[in-house]
């Protein structure tokens, strides 16, 4: 019925970045919003050039100049981030009574500025 089991991990296929001389090949952890993850790099899905092996694994193969590879590993530290992560992560109230301040708050106000007209 389902392609996966709940247990199996999606393989999205390798990634193969080529930086002059140097080749490295890692599995893509993630694909998501176009782009992909693989150990410490976070690429554009676009920028990289798809090959199929005649077994059916995927291959992503990337041609970077050393700026660009920096850039990668930037981003995925960004993305990864734990800062960035708590500025973003803001709590929502759970309870009614966790509420209950903003409400009275807000009460007041409404009957403040209708009074006062």
């Amino acid at each position: 019925m389902f392609p996966f089991k709940k247990n199996e991990v999606q393989d999205y296929g390798n990634l193969i970045i080529v930086v002059g001389g140097r080749l490295e090949m890692m599995p893509i952890e993630n694909e998501s919003e176009g782009r992909v993850q693989a150990g410490e790099y976070l690429l554009p899905v676009t920028e990289g050039k798809e090959y199929f092996s005649r077994f059916g694994d995927r291959y992503l193969v990337y041609h970077l100049d050393l700026p660009s590879l920096v850039e990668s590993q930037t981003l995925y530290n960004i993305r990864e981030s734990e800062v960035l992560k708590g500025l973003f992560d803001v709590p929502q109230p759970k309870k009614f009574l966790d509420m209950l301040p903003l409400i009275i708050c807000g009460l007041i106000a409404f009957f403040a500025i209708v009074i006062h007209h």
